[in-house]
């Protein structure tokens, strides 16, 4: 393979990955002319710097935007996650955009994890099999979904905390989503 095509070649992968259809959105994306990216590709100029710009901010896998051999995205040798997000609007979740985290400070979890926002509160929840107890949970009651508090009472009952005013409940009332295993404030 000669430069010229190796580098036409990563840049229709980098444009895959970003999922534009043309030269000029990549070029409109880097603040670049469409005129300066060609040039690139007829002066043999291998495109380094924006492969590995794509790296960083897709996720993308370096080795697959260089040679196009592997994975697109190779999650096990990644630094980062990307996690799927819910925000609380009313009793009902709201899928908005995912977030991108270093894995290294990600609890270990059992299950997929997903964060949820509830104002100026992001909750990371574990979406393993958990049963209800004593802790803070993504929780299913009444048709409204919410994340509380919950303490398990003798005779399979469990209290949910509501602020002012818990309830109390058989167990088998509550489905568990999830359970809470990191709380993130933002202190604005």
């Amino acid at each position: 393979m000669n430069l010229e095509t190796g580098a036409r070649q990563a840049i229709e992968r980098i444009c895959e990955v970003y999922g534009f259809t043309s030269r000029n959105q990549l070029a409109k994306h880097l603040g670049i002319t469409n005129s300066s990216l060609g040039n690139r590709i007829m002066r043999d100029n291998y495109p380094a710097d924006i492969a590995i710009r794509c790296a960083l901010e897709t996720g993308a896998s370096l080795h697959w935007l260089v040679t196009g051999e592997g994975a697109t995205f190779d999650h096990l040798s990644s630094d980062t996650i990307r996690i799927p997000a819910y925000k609380i609007d009313g009793s009902n979740l709201i899928k908005i955009s995912s977030l991108i985290f270093d894995k290294t400070i990600i609890p270990n979890h059992q299950g997929d994890v997903e964060f949820i926002i509830d104002g100026q509160i992001k909750y990371l929840i574990d979406k393993a099999d958990y049963a209800a107890g004593d802790g803070k949970f993504l929780i299913e009651y009444s048709d409204t979904q919410s994340i509380k508090d919950l303490t398990l009472l003798p005779g399979n009952k469990l209290r949910i905390d509501w602020g002012k005013y818990p309830l109390d409940c058989d167990s088998s009332d509550v489905r568990v989503i999830g359970k809470v295993i990191m709380t993130m404030v933002i202190n604005a």
